[in-house]
């Protein structure tokens, strides 16, 4: 009876051993990936996402062990005490609001890591007729932009600090959101002029809107925009992961330069209210061209001071303080507090051409 006992507790045994030997352990196989949060400050995901969206669906983030999941907030300035609380691990913001927050000896903790837009991704409109011809002739007068709190208002304020006029006193802003909105108080009067994203300026035109455009000024001729950021003591504890960001967005950029309707298709797979709605494929490709190509020339380093993906300028960044009439207050040491190029490297450590190639090769899969 022993015996017969023990028999079937070995057979038993037996069995567990080789069940475990042959089926698939959880996890065994599957990459565990950690997410970044990206609190964006813009309204909507649009297509000045979708080098984001290549590199989500290429695997270009997955390769480096992390995903990416944006957030839009409809305020750029709403992402710095996301980040700095630790809510989000990335944000995007104007060179601007940290120059001016470091003039007000305000420190959030944060540090731009990837400059993104090389130029103004902003531009100022006014109604063909309008007796308005340039940005200074706005004095006293009513500006619309995204919102209050948009890195368009703190562009703005830049760019009117550079001309001698004070943002505060000499101007009122006021929040008229995106598209039809904001063309619609333009064309009612309510505000003189708007300062609006160029994608969206864009996508108005694309509908039948009619703007004249302002000459840009002396402050636009070295500019960035500002760009992305996380906390500093992010970036000493999870190095690796800011790197396998920043790495695959600058593939997706890559990727999007070298086959911009690809890039189209695959954002509107993973955001696909981004797509044009009540028009043909055709015509949505045809309008979702317009617009990512009036931006996605922004992203380009090859004519900058310096050439890679995502790097800053010190002469640049001091040029914008001296333009904005803060050179007495913000000092070298302060800016160089503001901005890292740590990550630049890993940033373009890849094989730009190889992701050229596989953007033109590219065969969209659904």
């Amino acid at each position: 009876m022993t015996t017969h006992l023990f028999s079937n507790r070995s057979w038993l045994v037996c069995l567990l051993g080789l069940l475990l030997a042959y089926s698939p352990v959880v996890g065994q196989g599957v990459k565990s990936l950690m997410t970044l949060r990206w609190a964006l400050g813009a309204p909507q995901i649009d297509l000045i996402l979708s080098q984001t969206s290549v590199a989500k669906e290429l695997g270009y983030f997955e390769e480096g062990g992390i995903d990416v999941e944006v957030t839009p907030l409809g305020g750029a300035s709403r992402t710095i005490p996301l980040v700095a609380s630790g809510r989000s691990e990335i944000g995007y913001i104007g060179a601007e609001t940290m120059i001016l927050n470091a003039a007000r000896d305000k420190d959030a903790g944060i540090v731009f890591i990837f400059n993104q837009n090389r130029d103004p991704i902003f531009s100022w409109v006014v109604l063909p007729d309008s007796p308005i011809r340039t940005i200074k002739d706005v004095k006293g007068k009513t500006i619309g932009t995204i919102s209050l709190a948009s890195a368009g208002t703190s562009y703005a304020k830049g760019v009117l600090m550079s001309l001698g006029l004070d943002p505060e006193n000499d101007v009122d802003f006021v929040a008229v959101g995106t598209g039809p909105s904001s063309t619609a108080l333009l064309q009612r009067r309510q505000i003189a002029a708007l300062v609006q994203s160029d994608n969206i300026l864009a996508i108005m035109e694309q509908s039948g809107a009619q703007y004249r455009y302002l000459p840009k000024t002396e402050y636009s001729d070295a500019y960035f925009q500002g760009g992305l950021f996380v906390r500093r003591d992010y970036l000493r504890t999870h190095r690796k992961e800011v790197c396998a960001y920043v790495r695959g967005l600058a593939k997706g950029v890559e990727f999007t330069f070298e086959n911009p309707e690809a890039a189209i298709r695959i954002h509107w797979k993973i955001y696909p209210e981004s797509k044009p709605k009540g028009v043909s494929d055709e015509q949505a490709l045809k309008f979702s061209l317009a617009v990512l190509r009036a931006v996605m020339y922004k992203w380009d380093p090859s004519d900058e001071l310096v050439k890679k993906h995502g790097a800053y300028s010190h002469a640049e960044w001091m040029k914008i303080v001296e333009r904005m009439g803060l050179k007495d207050v913000v000092s070298d040491q302060m800016v160089r507090s503001l901005y890292t190029n740590e990550v630049v490297e890993c940033a373009n450590n890849f094989d730009a051409e190889k992701v050229r190639e596989q953007a033109r090769n590219y065969r969209m899969k659904y």
